[in-house]
């Protein structure tokens, strides 16, 4: 398999089983190495675009590719776009998480479980972005706090909430469902906004 980094050739030693999140992990810990302040912003596999922002990286098998183009960006520059952009969506994700027991309450079962999957997928695809962010800064998130949390605990207690959404949705109960999105994932959407903005003056540093 070939692998062009920025139109160049690109030596790195991909095993058979790799996915194509494992070589874009690679690739980055490469760049920081060498101590290059640039960033993945588009991938295309044999020649064909794959969207970050739309796809989980790590089901993409690279067994039988034949080309993997890689371009990158400053890395400053990139970050300051995705942080902005995940602001934005993160009042919308909330938004969704309202819906569900709307949804439900219509009946509409299948498309609650639906909406909250795009839900958790979003926000898996927010974390993945922070930890890209950590690996190429050098960034300790221990350090950001919001209301006395760890960036930490609060992504952990999102993570219970999440688990207890989806057990409300699987048991069709209203009252939990409308008390978690109304009183608890709301607010967590407000610490995660604090979080961003916390980012973003660490990396401008």
């Amino acid at each position: 398999m070939k692998v062009v980094l920025d139109n160049h050739s690109l030596e790195i030693n991909v095993q058979e089983d790799t996915n194509l999140e494992q070589l874009l992990i690679a690739i980055q810990d490469q760049l920081r190495r060498q101590g290059s302040s640039k960033m993945v912003v588009d991938v295309r596999v044999d020649g064909e675009e794959v969207f970050q922002s739309q796809n989980d990286m790590s089901t993409i098998s690279l067994d039988g590719v034949l080309t993997v183009e890689i371009t990158t960006d400053n890395v400053l520059s990139t970050a300051t776009k995705g942080l902005t952009a995940i602001k934005k969506q993160l009042p919308q994700l909330a938004d969704s998480m309202s819906s569900i027991a709307g949804l439900l309450q219509e009946g509409r079962r299948e498309e609650a479980l639906e909406t909250f999957s795009r839900v958790c997928n979003d926000w898996r695809k927010i974390i993945q972005f922070f930890d890209s962010l950590a690996t190429v800064f050098q960034l300790d998130y221990n350090n950001i706090k919001v209301n006395d949390k760890t960036f930490e605990a609060i992504n952990i207690e999102l993570l219970k909430l999440l688990t207890d959404t989806k057990t409300a949705i699987s048991n069709d109960d209203l009252v939990m469902l409308s008390d978690l999105v109304e009183y608890e994932l709301a607010p967590k959407m407000n610490e995660e906004v604090q979080i961003v903005d916390q980012v973003m003056e660490l990396i401008q540093q």
